[in-house]
């Protein structure tokens, strides 16, 4: 290892004898703070708490008390703040492309490093495949379908159900796909700052779900319902046939645990910039790192908690976690959307007032945008990565001088979820595939990277203690290495529910098998590109010594 700082140490060119396949990367330092904030904050959106994991956790892990919802969502706020110090604390000091692969591989071990992060980037390409399907379903419908009712127009309610069929769910979304991965393609600060105005747009939806909600008692909603159904008794109807199909509340203490995992759908993930680390303003900070991290985990935080209040103050615990289960186990017997959209489609019927209704519906269409730009965006820059080391072909990896973009490879990466997006489709497995990527994607993130944390101080002395991270110890031993400990625990404790309640999560043999054998499949190509590398001559194992270029 050469003395100083390592991202300091000269790098040539193979052609002369270096170990990076360039010299630099070709990414310009543009992405602001509050872009790159943003998108941290876009990879937990409030929007898919809303119709993804609220009803999710109700349905299927109700337990006797309400307050173990609540609970759930302190502790995964709580624990993700470990996971946030390690990634703030080694981007600062290595604010490269492809993030905790470059954490990995050079703190921990190259094989290891290339392997974990290609499972990742790779459920990353099925995750946003999944995404763009399920985003039809859960907010594109439901969106159509309120209008539609809201201005009694049959035709939005008829696209409303046509779009979840398999035809219109496939094209809407490879459109979705395509429009995302233009504008990366374009830029990846244009790419950003639309995101930030969807995520604001989104945020509009949240702000009147909190007002409307919050301003509707449940009396008046009940009536809004029994009105829209026909029933003077439909609200009570619905809990009753969630009873009589096997709806119990179990205990609170065991049904902690899948909370906690559901609630990691939308905590502890506001470090994925990390991974165009190389093209944010003064990434070198880490105090600015704590601050683009921190910022998304408070407002969601809040966020989170006052929706969940709202939403069982006004519409009832009972009630929701009734439709919820019925959506699961006999849809037939609902009269409305499923689980997935009922929240929506319930706040629509309490804003008791077209106008606030629609603004609402059309404003929350928003957040089928800022997820599918985190998860498309980092496959493409730790691909990117593994190129500079020469373990992936550089030639699918050349950066656009005009755009500042892989441009190729953005478009391979979004052809690729585009194919995920069609088989999750035809195997009716969409919202499985998404629910058990987050696990395993958090496992080799979140998880992985406390392994590169507890091993900073010793693997890089040098580089760690010019970190502001070294100052602080806890009973004399170095924070960032407690943290790493931490965030490992937590992955693994909450991870662990997945396979606990393996029927309620989705985790089937065939999915199981599927993330194992992309695990091996990194393993070979890693060796394999190693292997063919050396017996060229070039020594890409030196380039693990060293930080990348910029």
């Amino acid at each position: 290892m050469t003395s100083g700082d390592p991202s300091r140490a000269p790098v040539t060119l193979p052609g002369d004898g270096g170990v990076f396949a360039r010299a630099s990367t070709g990414f310009v330092r543009e992405v602001s703070a509050k872009n790159a904030s943003i998108a941290g904050a876009s990879n937990g959106p409030l929007g898919e708490y809303v119709v993804f994991s609220i009803p999710f956790a109700l349905g299927l892990f109700a337990a006797a008390s309400t307050g173990a919802i609540y609970w759930a969502a302190v502790i995964a706020a709580v624990l993700s703040i470990p996971i946030l110090i390690n990634y703030s604390a080694l981007t600062a000091a290595m604010p490269r492309s492809g993030g905790d692969y470059v954490f990995l591989s050079r703190l921990v071990s190259p094989g290891f490093g290339f392997t974990s992060n290609f499972t990742l980037a790779i459920c990353q390409i099925i995750g946003v495949g999944a995404f763009a399907a399920l985003a039809v379903q859960t907010i594109v419908s439901p969106a159509f379908t309120i209008l539609g009712s809201i201005l009694g127009s049959s035709t939005l309610e008829d696209w409303g159900t046509r779009v979840t069929e398999r035809g219109w769910l496939i094209v809407l979304s490879i459109l979705l796909l395509a429009v995302v991965a233009g504008l990366l393609c374009a830029g990846t600060q244009r790419a950003l700052r639309v995101n930030t105005v969807f995520w604001g747009i989104g945020m509009v939806s949240m702000t009147i779900l909190l007002l409307v909600l919050l301003f509707t008692s449940q009396d008046s909603f009940i009536a809004a319902y029994n009105g829209f159904v026909g029933d003077p008794n439909a609200y009570q109807s619905t809990i009753d046939a969630a009873r009589e199909a096997g709806f119990i509340e179990r205990n609170s203490l065991l049904m902690l645990w899948p909370l906690v995992a559901v609630a990691m759908a939308v905590f502890g993930w506001y470090f994925w910039m990390t991974y165009f680390g190389a093209e944010i303003k003064q990434a070198r900070s880490w105090g600015r790192e704590v601050r683009m991290m921190f910022f998304p985990l408070v407002v969601n935080g809040v966020f989170v908690l006052a929706i969940t209040a709202v939403m069982l103050k006004t519409f009832g615990y009972e009630f929701l976690a009734a439709v919820s289960y019925l959506s699961f186990v006999d849809p037939s017997q609902l009269v409305g959307p499923a689980a997935a959209g009922a929240p929506v489609f319930f706040t629509g019927l309490a804003a008791g007032n077209d106008f606030l209704a629609a603004l609402f519906i059309i404003t929350f269409i928003a957040w089928a945008w800022p997820l599918i730009v985190c998860f498309m965006i980092m496959p493409v820059r730790c691909a990117f990565a593994w190129s500079l080391d020469q373990v992936f072909p550089s030639g699918l990896t050349k950066v656009s001088p005009r755009f500042h973009t892989p441009v190729l490879l953005t478009c391979i990466v979004a052809v690729l979820a585009a194919i995920v997006a069609v088989i999750a489709t035809y195997t009716d497995r969409i919202f499985q595939i998404f629910a058990v990527q987050i696990m395993v994607t958090a496992i080799f993130s979140q998880g992985v990277t406390g392994l590169a944390a507890i091993a900073f101080p010793r693997r890089m002395p040098e580089l760690y203690q010019q970190q502001p991270i070294s100052r602080y110890r806890v009973f004399g031993v170095p924070l960032i290495t407690v943290t790493g400990v931490m965030a490992i625990l937590f992955t693994l404790g909450w991870s662990a529910a997945y396979f606990r309640f393996d029927s309620e999560f989705g985790m089937t043999t065939w999915l199981t098998l599927t993330f194992v054998s992309i695990i091996v499949v990194g393993a070979i190509v890693f060796y394999v590109m190693r292997g063919i590398k050396q017996r060229a001559g070039l020594p890409i194992g030196l380039a693990f010594r060293e930080i990348p270029p910029e």
